[in-house]
Parts: C-alpha cells; sequence; structure tokens
C-alpha cells in the first residue's frame, strides 16, 4: 500500500487531505510523523498539517487513511505553510506536537519496552 498520496478522513468520516511526506526519525528508523496536503490547486499553496503516524489506520471501506482526531480537534492544530519541506525537526517542537495530540510518544513507549527486556 502507496502510504503517499493515500486519501485521508477524520474521524467524522470527512476528507482531511492526503498524505503528502513521511518525516522519518532516523536515529530510531520510525516514522515519526506525516505531513497531509490540504487546500491550494494543482498542487501550489495550501498548508500541511503534522500528525503523528500512531494516529492513523487503515480505513476498512475505502483505499485511504482514517485519522483518530475528530475535526474540530484538527482544527486546533498549527498547519504549516506548504513553501519548504522542514529538514529536520527539533526533538522538544516533536514531543509538542505529540502533546498537542495526546498522543505518547513511539520513543516513551521504546524506551518502557527497553526497560522490560532488561528486568
Amino acid at each position: 500500500k502507496e502510504l503517499v498520496g493515500a486519501e485521508v478522513r477524520n474521524a467524522d468520516g470527512k476528507e482531511v487531505g492526503e498524505i503528502d511526506h513521511l518525516m522519518i526519525e532516523t536515529s530510531v528508523g520510525r516514522v515519526a510523523y506525516v505531513l497531509i496536503s490540504r487546500g491550494g490547486f494543482l498542487g501550489v499553496g495550501g498548508e500541511w498539517v503534522p500528525v503523528p503516524f500512531e494516529l492513523l489506520s487503515q480505513s476498512p471501506s475505502s483505499e485511504g487513511l482514517t485519522l483518530k482526531v475528530k475535526a474540530s480537534e484538527l482544527q486546533k492544530i498549527k498547519a504549516l505553510p506548504r513553501t519548504e519541506q522542514p529538514r529536520s525537526v527539533r526533538h522538544s517542537d516533536l514531543a509538542k506536537l505529540y502533546q498537542q495530540y495526546n498522543v505518547e510518544p513511539f520513543w516513551s513507549k521504546d524506551k518502557q519496552k527497553d526497560n522490560q527486556k532488561n528486568k
């Protein structure tokens, strides 16, 4: 399944946009978040909505993905102008993104798993 270009709908079933970029945390080889494009015309203009990858799931009724966030919650997230893709993101900014969505960061889960393995 192709992720880039996949249609994304929110928990209410309304179209949010499509996945434009996967942002990889290279130190651990994981998708940290995705940039969902919305608005614009023929790839010009519009904005990106950053979303933690953990909030996406395969839609049972379509080829797209479902974002486990209601439209009202998504409106609170600051979108990024679709001008230049971020080359890197500070860890503190990534932590803030996960906090905005009220999602436990993947690095916290990984640390918990490592601690349990070492017991």
